[in-house]
């Protein structure tokens, strides 16, 4: 699933200013500043758009109160310094679900949302009174209202923030295909506003143009603190006049929108998008096992299980293949104790909503004479679990069917039992069991007749088992199953410890069952299963 992370445009005007202005405002209260002083505040003045606002940040807007004039005339002066708190989490608690989603669309599961980031703003105050018994005067009366006790003070924000252009863009070609197949008659705007939050609006600035798509926020209990513990400092005269400066600062912290995140499907109603809207695979985790030459320590490979980002979880939750090579498919649920050979993004077509594929067709990914050989005789069993080592699975979207929906015949021929939806994505997962004592008698039975294939798997799988004794016949004797069963119930934990898997993560998708074809595949893997449309 691609996620295309962008930072949001003019935060500067549509979130800081309004942000910091706000927070002034309520300060004149708290501090008793006569409401119609004038505020000196520097920095870039540019335009930006606000909810129920016409004008750029600078001139007069709404009442009187609301006025802001950025002269050499204003009474307060103000510098402010905004940085990152540190202490805040990282980027990569962006792909999680904590925020509220700007919009979505469930059925396609398409979603953006916003990320956010701490931030700890300090502004530095200087009140320029006519005269000293003025400055004085105003600390007396901020020190009654203030009271005692400088304890923490709490805020409301009000700001806006813009949805990134480039994501609208995103939106309509992905409308365009949803309503190329299996279409529900809906234009652009009225699937757009039925999808958003009942917050999201559009503005233009003043000349009428660049219209933008905002979401209006509103965000509470905001702590700021003085930075004197009791009264300010008395100040002192500016030049030779008799004004007097008074200065403190005030300090609070606040989350905020910094960025947003798109995610989306690969395929919309059984097209493919094109190449610019999907994942470049080369900065994505490899589809072949990553890492194969890189050699790590025991207490290296555990610290992987605290790394930050996706790769950990994926590398844990994808050993073996994706069809196409740029599918990044994270099940919400697997047979339990199986390992993934390979996923297939399926196309159903309107001609047969039951067809799914043939593993022959799938050219680039090939198997030994021995393990096709007996996929042909367990095709009966291998889509129930357990009942066979090899396991298919049919997933709609990202939950996994029950097995009686999927059919495998003894020519691999993969269809559903019935028809199946042309909005929805289906995969098949092939995986192999790797804790032995799950499997039935009959699997067992089965299995132990064919010892040669048994090796090729145990091999796969956790090649330091190797090598099993077989009998004349090629059948597993007891003694060596039941060897075979208690370890591989212990090493099953490799999967789930980082240090072990490291170990044997080199050796799924190299044995001598899977063969990747090596040549450079710049088109899906298996194209005439999985075609994209233009």
């Amino acid at each position: 699933m691609p996620r295309v992370l962008l930072s949001l445009p003019e935060t500067e005007n549509s979130i800081t200013r309004p942000v910091i202005l706000g927070v002034v405002k309520e300060l004149y209260t708290m501090t008793g500043i006569p409401e119609a002083t004038r505020i000196f505040y520097p920095g870039e003045i540019a335009k930006a758009a606000q909810q129920g606002r016409t004008g750029p940040i600078g001139n007069v807007i709404g009442s009187d109160e609301d006025t802001v004039l950025l002269t050499q005339h204003a009474k307060v002066f103000i510098e402010v310094d905004e940085s990152i708190d540190e202490d805040s989490p990282q980027l990569s608690d962006a792909f999680r679900a904590e925020h509220r989603n700007i919009f979505f669309d469930e059925p396609l599961d398409i979603a953006i949302k916003p990320v956010y980031r701490q931030h700890e703003v300090r502004i530095n105050f200087r009140y320029r009174t006519e005269d000293r018994t003025a400055a004085q005067r105003w600390r007396h009366e901020m020190m009654a209202r203030l009271g005692a006790r400088m304890e923490v003070r709490l805020h409301t924000l009000t700001y806006s923030y813009p949805i990134p252009l480039e994501f609208l863009y995103i939106l309509k070609e992905l409308h365009r295909l949803r309503e190329n197949v299996a279409g529900y008659g809906q234009d652009f705007e009225s699937y757009f506003k039925a999808s958003t939050d009942e917050r999201v609006t559009s503005v233009v600035n003043q000349t009428g143009g660049n219209e933008l798509v905002v979401i209006p926020e509103t965000q509470g209990r905001v702590q700021g603190w003085f930075d004197f513990p009791e009264m300010p400092d008395k100040g002192n005269r500016e030049n030779e006049t008799t004004n007097w400066n008074v200065g403190f600062t005030y300090t609070f912290k606040y989350t905020k929108p910094i960025a947003a995140i798109m995610t989306y499907p690969i395929v919309i109603h059984q097209q493919m998008l094109s190449r610019k809207y999907r994942p470049n695979p080369d900065s994505e985790i490899p589809n072949v096992p990553a890492r194969r030459g890189e050699t790590r320590s025991a207490s290296s490979a555990a610290a992987r299980a605290f790394e930050s980002g996706k790769e950990y979880e994926i590398r844990k939750a994808l050993n073996g293949f994706s069809i196409p090579h740029f599918d990044e498919f994270l099940p919400k649920s697997v047979v339990k104790d199986t390992r993934r050979l390979m996923t297939v993004l399926c196309r159903i077509t309107e001609s047969d909503r039951k067809a799914l594929f043939q593993l022959s067709d799938v050219k680039d990914l090939r198997f030994t004479e021995t393990f096709q050989n007996f996929l042909k005789t367990e095709a009966p069993w291998v889509t129930i679990p357990y009942e066979s080592i090899v396991n298919f699975s049919l997933y709609k979207d990202y939950s996994r069917m029950h097995e009686s929906q999927l059919t495998v015949s003894n020519l691999l021929d993969i269809r559903a039992s019935a028809d199946l939806d042309l909005r929805r994505q289906y995969r098949v997962r092939m995986s192999l069991v790797f804790n032995l004592s799950r499997l039935t008698p009959s699997a067992v039975e089965r299995l132990r007749k064919n010892g040669l294939v048994l090796i090729e798997i145990i091999g796969y799988l956790f090649p330091d088992l190797l090598p099993i004794s077989l009998l004349s016949d090629g059948s597993v004797p007891w003694k060596e199953w039941i060897r075979l069963v208690r370890e591989t119930a212990g090493l099953r934990n490799a999967l789930n410890d980082p240090a072990l898997m490291n170990k044997y993560y080199n050796y799924w998708g190299r044995s001598s069952i899977v063969m990747f074809d090596t040549r450079d595949i710049s088109e899906p893997i298996a194209t005439d299963l999985m075609a994209p449309i233009s």
